[in-house]
């Protein structure tokens, strides 16, 4: 389409713009006002807070030769650009749609019906849970997690989760978030405001529609030795199942210079006497 939406009657570097490319003619046959379809780009328009946010920053362009009356004449290109006769503002309040979990990149994308402000998304809203019934669920909530900064005006927002939001998820493993059956996120009304300060009203359950297993593996972060009682404490990155550690896969160097280090490989004799989660200790024998 030719047609261009714009935020004042110029066309200079001041006016925000946008063709209507897209738009549907709704209109058929003769008829002295012509009616489009803008639902293709209606998020675009919405994203754009510069303009069409009100009668006065809303215009549109028209250029010569885009319609033709019942003679055949084309329509000329003076006085192209009309401000809005009636502007309807936006009432609508914004759902939650759906929501995407990757464990492995640690993030959440909330899929919202319409574009929302990126400033207003409120995390503490969220929690995770293990099926559409909260009260038979694993819960585990969103606390300490954080909105992307990559986030912009948009249908979709990014929540980057926290190691300690993503520890407490991974503990809750195999009941929770493990695929698509499992993964369900609540969310508590007021989380957002659409571009037109309309608020999420009501509270909710969606289940997530694409799920990204962990495929990373954990890494050790530091450990503890104690001579006087005989023990190991091994501090990981993420949760670890501590019943698939192989003492006798640990040597302990003298150095970080392994190369003519001193060097003691442990044995597999040593027993878990404690885990976390994050942390194993080993009773040395």
């Amino acid at each position: 389409s030719q047609l261009v939406l714009q935020s004042n009657s110029t066309n200079d570097n001041s006016v925000a713009s946008l063709f209507l490319t897209g738009s549907m003619v709704v209109t058929q046959g003769l008829s002295s006002m012509v009616t489009l379809n803008i639902t293709s780009i209606l998020d675009i328009i919405k994203a754009n807070s510069l303009f069409c946010t009100s009668r006065l920053n809303t215009y549109l362009y028209v250029p010569a030769s885009v319609v033709m009356d019942t003679s055949g004449n084309r329509n000329h290109g003076a006085s192209n650009v009309s401000m809005v006769n009636v502007f309807t503002r936006d009432t609508t309040n914004p759902t939650l749609v759906t929501f995407d979990l990757d464990m492995n990149a640690n993030q959440i994308v909330l899929v919202f019906s319409e574009t929302v402000q990126a400033s207003t998304l409120q995390i503490a809203g969220l929690v995770l849970q293990s099926s559409w019934n909260r009260s038979a669920s694993i819960l585990v909530p969103i606390i300490t997690s954080m909105a992307s900064s990559a986030n912009t005006n948009s249908k979709q927002l990014t929540v980057l989760i926290s190691m300690s939001d993503m520890n407490m998820i991974k503990g809750n493993i195999p009941t929770l978030a493990t695929g698509l059956s499992n993964t369900f996120l609540y969310f508590t009304p007021g989380i957002v405001y659409d571009m037109a300060s309309n608020a999420l009203l009501q509270p909710g359950v969606v289940q997530v529609r694409n799920y990204t297993r962990d495929s990373t593996g954990p890494s050790v972060d530091s450990f503890t030795l104690d001579l006087n009682t005989g023990s190991l404490a091994i501090t990981f990155t993420e949760y670890v199942n501590a019943n698939t550690l192989n003492a006798s896969k640990i040597t302990i160097y003298s150095s970080y210079v392994l190369s003519g280090a001193t060097s003691y490989a442990l044995t597999n004799t040593g027993s878990v006497t404690f885990s976390t989660g994050t942390v194993i200790k080993l009773t040395l024998s």
